[in-house]
């Protein structure tokens, strides 16, 4: 039981991790477009 939860945690910070640099790739992009 607790290593299908700790796995569900980890999966769970896996996409934290992609989304926060997701954001911040989406947030350089537009840096990069506003000073073309």
């Amino acid at each position: 039981m607790k290593r299908i939860k700790l796995d569900k945690l980890q999966n769970y910070q896996d996409k934290s991790i992609e989304f926060y640099l997701g954001c911040e790739e989406t947030k350089l992009m537009r840096d990069k477009g506003l000073m073309t």
